[in-house]
């Protein structure tokens, strides 16, 4: 893996190794950088 994916990867490992849990403990949020900007997104429904 390379790239975000492989970073994403890495971090679940190492947030599982610690012995936390997602998403009580700690939340993964992922921004893939393509328009260089953060976009905020409403939960369908």
């Amino acid at each position: 893996m390379a790239g975000t994916y492989g970073q994403t990867a890495a971090t679940i490992r190492a947030v599982i190794d610690a012995g936390l849990h997602i998403p009580n403990d700690i939340r993964i949020v992922g921004f893939d950088g393509s328009d260089n900007g953060w976009r905020r997104t409403e939960p369908a429904g």
